[in-house]
């Protein structure tokens, strides 16, 4: 077999010269300009993605001005102290109830009696066999248990209590880590600490520190065999910073909420553009003509990062003006607002994927944006609760990360200094910094995962990779597409590909010459459509054909019989189920390969796939910028082709006006700008005039030179002058495929012979004649002045002889006979008879040809049916008598309620079958209700009275505490520096002076050491501790003393053991 040119050529630098594609530079530059003409031209929605957002940042302004609440001065002095032990007269329990009792147990005990009886504490002590015992006294004497002590059965080897205070009489602070920012503010007496107002200074009013103190000081002197006196403790507040009270929770919960309404409007109206786009199939088409994928993301990425941009500046300056932001630090809002605005873009992008209606993806991206930020309701009222790592996992969503930042700023602002660089990584839940890492992490993450779903989920149009595409070695390292000569039968893509058509006799063979020529090789093409509760269709059955250079080819048939789909298949808008195809060499099914193929293919597809606020010049421009048409000739190019198909009149009028004939023109004009090498013209001259036809012909007859033009139509006769080539399609398959001649001979019945005969002419007297000279004529029609005949294709060598018959007959006037013409089978009689060839079986021979065109020639009815319909055509009823069958009228009542209901059942279908309006609008909603249950149900963050509390610094993890060391003692403190940094808890230096604490306000507490008990010195000295601890951190007072006595043990005893002290209160009912 002769092999096509580009065959021969192994590298294929032949075909790949004649390539041509836009640079990525004049690419993106024509998307620019198309998108802003687009937003240009449509002012309405354009000026609504700039208000909407502002609308809601206004009435947040107006919100904020609304709610100013009372200014808490910093506390920058001592605001009243207490003294550890003197608060052991608040203990007045009576009895101490222990479990278990053991002997260990009571060893300790008289300890701690012994300690107390030297503070002068008058306690006693009742002993129970274990803890169920003893609550199942104090259920049966609630007033009687104030305190409960509980050990395991060793107290001396694992060091380890339980206090459980009665609530009814000592209300400890909760499992809350944190208290609010009001408290500790207001002092009874400054000589004192604030009785109340302020949850942490429970533990001291209880007394609760101090039996943790003497407890510990028993255990301690029990394990180190000394006599350990308690010591002497003084605790003090923390300095607070400035805080504003009133509104601070509600505008926590309403600021970040309504930021997120704001910056939401503007993806919606993106995500209904990029949808409609794909909707209208203008995104695929695009791509068919050779537009990369990333230009085109880009572009519109670039749009909106200017409204971005914008809306971020406007943010900066109105709401510090309103108040809405005091005291943050404007550049790390500008920040945050790029980094959410930037990742919204892509998370838009990202869902795009999903959706075919514009719609329904702007209506579920914004639901699915506002019910990710709910998510941030978690720091607001369950911060102290849920570990830090939840936060730091909802980032991954980008409303959520960018509604905990704006969180943190309100909660800073209710500080002395705001947000700034300096507390950026400060406070609980997820810290600002955190934000503005996780926003970066999630623009990457939503850009790989937009790209990602955009080449794998299925779609109406378009080639999708497979699932695993980026594991592929062929994705990383893009190679040169090879062109070469294909064996009889070889593999591509994994299927068998046979060069050589399969034989078919009503298939038109060609010259070797023409062989070379072959361009478009397609093999045994299926294509089904499949539905869920129908039948499979075969829209293209096992479809083989050779299409050659320089020829335009017709792919005839009747609607449904696979032509468009043929056509999707071989631009790549839709995947064959079966089969494959090449176009100069190069596999459609490669995703890779169909890429070079488009970037030399034009395409006119069968609706207008126009954008209507551009007009006819700026269309052209855009597409020749995509083709790679040098910009010095764009012009030119532009001006030529809008003559070529008649439309320099209509030059710069937008598409939205133009005619629909006018708009064929233009996608006319579009496949052809750029002078691409293959081109598909689907049904082009469908709703153009006469004149504009006949010309469209002559220009596509002018560029068929070196390229590949195929085209569908349902006007025979533009197929006949136009097409070089005719492939007529039935049910999916190739019936025949060949030169008009061909097909009249092979199909056609020869000659059509018409006389004009007078009204009352002897029809067998005229066939009588006729017959005398060609014996085989057959009458195909008879209707009033007018007899057709078909004559045989063998017989024109008779013609001559019988239009001598004819015209004898016409001068002696008595067969009736006025006039003749004589006419070849047209190509529209071939495909009625093709067509209902497929409807009708196989035509066995010629003779069944003649007859079913004698049928089709028939008049459908005779004058008198005819005159009858004319006479009772104005009835309701009639009877079509040569049909036999009654047409009545039918009565209409209207009923608004039965107009509602269809109405209904049609929006509820159409929604259903939107799988991704299912998933988010139905779906999506009810997973997220139940999980917001599941994690309010979950024992993380499950706030209870009665929980156990470890006193230890772990509770609030690594990153939230650290204690500062003043070191007034003129030794080391190695024992207490040992066990805090035993605990992970970061020890500083400072001067020991109060105000020096005003900005150490992420620190638990701070210890002024004036002396300190050590190994081989006199440990008759009391430890002398000035504690001054953060009374944000609801448990540091405990936490604090726990650590100073298990210095004090570790100083004596040079041990790593510690004391383990647990808060349980009792049931409180």
């Amino acid at each position: 077999m002769p092999t096509p040119a580009w065959d021969r050529d192994p590298e294929g630098e032949a075909f790949r010269e004649s390539m041509k594609e836009g640079s990525f530079v004049a690419q993106f530059q024509a998307l620019i300009l198309r998108n802003l003409a687009i937003k240009k031209r449509d002012r309405r929605k354009s000026l609504t993605e700039l208000l909407m957002p502002l609308y809601w940042i206004m009435i947040l302004a107006i919100v904020r001005l609304t709610s100013n609440g009372n200014v808490l001065e910093p506390v920058e002095v001592p605001h009243g102290q207490g003294s550890l032990m003197d608060s052991a007269r608040f203990l007045n329990c009576g009895t101490l109830h222990v479990a278990p009792q053991t002997y260990k147990v009571e060893q300790v005990m008289d300890e701690v009696l012994s300690i107390g009886e030297e503070l002068s504490t008058d306690i006693s002590v009742e002993y129970y066999k274990n803890e169920t015992e003893l609550l199942n006294h104090f259920y049966a004497n609630k007033t009687l248990v104030k305190v409960a002590v509980i050990f395991e059965d060793n107290p001396l080897s694992n060091k380890s209590y339980t206090l459980r205070f009665n609530p009814m009489f000592s209300f400890l602070p909760s499992a809350g880590l944190w208290s609010r920012g009001e408290e500790c503010r207001n002092v009874d007496d400054p000589s004192e600490l604030q009785v109340t107002g302020c949850s942490p200074n429970n533990y001291f009013y209880s007394g609760f520190s101090a039996l943790q103190t003497i407890i510990d000081m028993a255990l301690t002197n029990l394990t180190t065999a000394a006599n350990v006196k308690v010591p002497n403790v003084i605790l003090e507040n923390f300095p607070r910073g400035g805080f504003q009270t009133g509104g601070g929770t509600a505008l926590r919960s309403i600021v970040p909420l309504y930021m997120v309404f704001a910056w939401a409007q503007f993806i919606i109206y993106m995500m209904m553009l990029v949808v409609e786009e794909k909707e209208k199939k203008l995104k695929e088409s695009m791509k068919m003509m050779g537009l990369r994928d990333s230009v085109y993301w880009l572009s519109w990425f670039t749009i909106y990062a200017v409204y971005v941009l914008f809306l971020s500046l406007v943010c900066i300056i109105l709401l510090p003006l309103a108040n809405v932001f005091q005291k943050a630090n404007i550049f790390l809002l500008f920040l945050v607002f790029i980094l959410y605005g930037f990742s919204s873009i892509m998370f838009g992008f990202m869902l795009t994927p999903f959706f075919n209606k514009a719609k329904v993806a702007g209506v579920v991206g914004n639901l699915v944006q506002i019910s990710f930020s709910l998510l941030f309701y978690l720091q607001v009222f369950l911060e102290d609760e849920v570990s830090p790592g939840v936060f730091w996992g909802l980032s991954l969503l980008s409303p959520c990360a960018f509604a905990f930042a704006i969180d943190k700023v309100i909660l800073f602002d209710f500080s002395a200094n705001g947000l700034t660089f300096d507390s950026i990584w400060d406070g609980k839940g997820l810290p600002f910094a955190g934000s503005l890492i996780m926003l970066t992490i999630d623009i990457f993450l939503y850009l790989f995962l937009a790209y990602y779903l955009d080449n794998v989920i299925p779609s109406e149009y378009g080639t999708k990779r497979k699932p695993w595409f980026i594991f592929q070695k062929s994705f990383w390292v893009k190679s040169r597409s090879k062109f070469y000569k294909l064996s009889p039968t070889e593999g591509v893509n994994n299927q068998t590909f046979s060069v050589e058509l399969p034989d078919n006799p009503d298939v038109e063979l060609v010259s070797d010459e023409m062989k070379q020529r072959t361009a478009v090789r397609i093999r045994n093409l299926e294509k089904i459509f499949s539905s869920r509760g129908k039948k499979p269709v075969k829209a293209v059955d096992d479809f083989s054909l050779d299409i050659y250079e320089g020829q335009i080819t017709a792919i005839l048939g009747h609607n449904g019989a696979g032509k468009t789909t043929l056509f999707n298949i071989l631009t790549g808008m839709t995947v064959p189920s079966q089969g494959s195809a090449t176009i100069f060499g190069l596999d459609i099914s490669d995703i890779n390969e169909l890429t070079e193929i488009r970037k030399n293919t034009g395409i006119c597809p069968q609706h207008d796939v126009v954008f209507l606020s551009l007009t006819a010049r700026e269309h052209l421009r855009f597409f020749a910028r995509i083709r790679g048409v040098p910009q010095d000739k764009i012009e030119s190019e532009v001006e030529q082709t809008l003559k070529e198909v008649y439309l320099d009149e209509k030059a710069d009028t937008k598409a939205s006006d133009l005619s629909g004939g006018q708009k064929r023109k233009l996608s006319i004009a579009i496949a052809l700008i750029g002078d691409p090498k293959l081109i598909f013209l689907d049904e082009p001259t469908a709703g153009v005039d006469a004149y504009s036809r006949r010309k469209l012909w002559t220009l596509l007859k002018n560029r068929k030179e070196g390229k590949v033009i195929l085209l569908t139509t349902h006007f025979m006769d533009e197929a006949d002058i136009l097409a070089d080539r005719k492939a007529i399609m039935s049910k999916g398959r190739l019936r025949c495929c060949g030169t008009s001649l061909f097909l009249k001979n092979k199909f056609g019945l020869g000659y059509h012979l018409t006389l004009i005969v007078e009204e009352n002419s002897d029809e067998q007297a005229v066939r009588k004649i006729l017959k005398k000279v060609i014996p085989e004529v057959q009458l195909a029609r008879y209707y009033g002045k007018e007899m057709s005949f078909i004559l045989p294709s063998d017989s024109s060598s008779q013609f001559p002889s019988l239009f001598k018959q004819l015209d004898q007959s016409i001068a002696s006037t008595q067969e009736g006979i006025e006039g003749y013409g004589v006419s070849m089978t047209t190509l529209e009689e071939v495909f009625l008879v093709l067509n209902d060839e497929s409807e009708e079986g196989e035509l066995g021979s010629m003779n069944n040809v003649g007859q079913h065109m004698i049928r089709e020639k028939s008049p459908s009815a005779s004058p008198s049916h005819t005159s009858s319909l004319q006479e009772n055509g104005m009835q309701d009823n009639y009877m079509a008598a040569n049909k036999g069958y009654v047409i009545e009228s039918v009565e209409v009542k209207r009923e608004d309620w039965r107009a509602f209901l269809a109405l209904l059942k049609i929006r509820c279908t159409n929604l259903i079958r939107e799988p991704a309006a299912v998933i988010f609008l139905i779906l999506f909603p009810l997973a997220f209700t139940i999980g917001s249950i599941a994690l309010a149900n979950s024992q993380s963050i499950k706030i209870s009275t009665n929980e156990v509390i470890a006193l230890n610094p772990s509770i609030y993890g690594k990153k939230f505490h650290g204690t500062l060391l003043h070191n007034a003692t003129g030794h080391e403190l190695s024992g207490l520096v040992s066990t805090l940094t035993a605990a992970d808890m970061e020890v500083g230096p400072y001067s020991g002076n109060y105000s020096d604490l005003l900005n150490e306000d992420h620190n638990m507490g701070a210890y002024n050491v004036h002396s300190f008990p050590r190994m081989n010195s006199n440990i008759e000295d009391k430890a002398e501790v000035r504690v001054r601890f953060n009374d944000s951190y609801m448990h540091s007072i405990p936490i604090l003393v726990n650590l100073l006595n298990n210095g004090i043990m570790s100083s004596i005893l040079d041990t790593t053991d510690t004391i383990s002290v647990f808060s349980n209160p009792l049931p409180y009912h």
